[in-house]
């Protein structure tokens, strides 16, 4: 099975989708979840594993799997009947690099090779090319990797007469030799690594509803964040940005993981209105609307015990986004600004959105507040005269009215309610 890096760093294994017949018709006994990065993590391992259990179950609290954890790998015990639409599931979660079935064999070299064999004959036609690997943790057994999977594989030619092909294999045959028995294991199921989310602590997104913004979301979460969102709008009220596409894409996002999120809806008025009485030069209205959204954000993110703000921005794709631009919009705030996006090709991002199903929503029309601000911001401002035009503002006054009049939902996966205003 070959594995490809896409350019924005997402693990991609286009032909390691498991054979549904493998995964039914086989009697398999649990699930094997294995993670990459997680094992890194030395004396703290115990604690990144148990948040990644948790999560697996949060990811499937509407089924009768139970989880067992151990040094190096999680046992998911699910039924044959499950065990694919469990596998699919689990290979969504942070964290995990992938999950395969398994059934447990004795230590029993005589009958590894009749596996290997019953395993070839039932899941596909005659002729097809195989290997078998073998991972050997219990070092007391009497032949070696390499001599197990050269006799199992004589086996399997003998009974079979199937070509053998060690690069390039229609099927792999694997077989993990531990201290107290053997995993017969079946196919994998690809996740995206990364950590489990809740291990890095919480960030605050500013998420527009755009192609840039779930994305780098996605990102943060990959990386052990807990992410609440926060949504400036230009709609008649909140209720209409409950019953749009920002709600749906939040959804999106939280709903393999089984989580549920805040979502911090924002209107636009205190800033327009304090631009209709001021006179702020149109090259710079875009500008000092970024930095009140920062400003606003950088208070509700104290205020939620959020310690970052995450934006979509990507150096220089836009003309609010040059670094003079993005240099201004740090300058409103004293809080980290992660932007995980921020060298990445537009083309990759695009390719992400489509892969982790924003792409489609992303991309409907929707009355962005930044559209209502002149569209031509100056691409290289002085800060010193940001700071000045913008002192002719009463920033703090538009801060407080701004988060007085801050909606609060909760947004669950498929479901969305209302949380009382602090």
């Amino acid at each position: 099975m070959t594995k490809r890096q896409n350019r924005i760093g997402t693990s991609i294994r286009d032909d390691a989708r498991p054979s549904g017949r493998l995964m039914v018709d086989q009697p398999w006994d649990a699930l094997v979840v294995q993670f990459s990065e997680i094992a890194l993590k030395g004396g703290n391992r115990r604690l990144f594993t148990k948040k990644l259990a948790w999560n697996i179950k949060k990811a499937l609290a509407d089924g009768p799997e139970t989880i067992e954890r151990t040094h190096d790998r999680l046992m998911i015990k699910t039924t044959p009947e499950r065990a694919g639409d469990v596998a699919r599931r689990v290979a969504q979660v942070f964290g995990v690099s992938h999950v395969a079935p398994v059934r447990y064999l004795p230590l029993d070299f005589q009958r590894m090779k009749e596996e290997a064999i019953l395993i070839y004959k039932s899941t596909g036609p005659d002729g097809r090319s195989f290997v078998i690997r073998i991972k050997r943790a219990n070092k007391q057994f009497p032949l070696t990797s390499t001599q197990m999977e050269q006799q199992i594989g004589a086996a399997v030619v003998e009974a079979t007469g199937a070509p053998v092909d060690l690069h390039n294999p229609d099927l792999v045959i694997s077989f993990q030799v531990k201290q107290d028995g053997v995993f017969l294991v079946g196919p994998p199921e690809f996740g995206p690594d990364g950590l489990p989310i809740g291990v890095s602590g919480r960030v605050l997104t500013l998420f527009s509803g755009g192609i840039d913004s779930p994305p780098a979301a996605w990102m943060m979460m990959k990386r052990g964040c807990l992410t609440d969102f926060i949504h400036f709008y230009a709609q008649p009220g909140p209720e209409a940005v409950m019953d749009s596409k920002i709600t749906e894409l939040i959804e999106t996002l939280l709903r393999p993981h089984g989580m549920s999120a805040r979502l911090f809806a924002i209107p636009y008025e205190s800033f327009e209105m304090a631009l209709l009485t001021s006179q702020v030069p149109q090259e710079l209205e875009l500008i000092l609307f970024r930095r009140f959204m920062a400003r606003v954000s950088a208070a509700v993110a104290r205020q939620k015990e959020c310690s970052a703000i995450v934006t979509g921005d990507n150096l220089s794709q836009v003309a609010s986004q040059t670094m003079a631009n993005l240099v201004a919009f740090d300058d409103a705030v004293d809080l980290p600004v992660f932007r995980p996006l921020l060298a990445h090709n537009k083309q990759d991002i695009v390719d992400l959105a489509r892969r982790i199903g924003t792409f489609e929503a992303s991309v409907r029309p929707y009355k962005d507040c930044c559209s209502l601000v002149a569209r031509h911001p100056d691409t290289n401002p002085k800060l010193r005269i940001v700071r000045d035009v913008e002192s002719g503002l009463p920033i703090e006054e538009m801060t407080a009215t701004a988060i007085a009049s801050m909606s609060t939902y909760i947004i669950r996966g498929s479901s969305a309610g209302k949380e009382q205003n602090p």
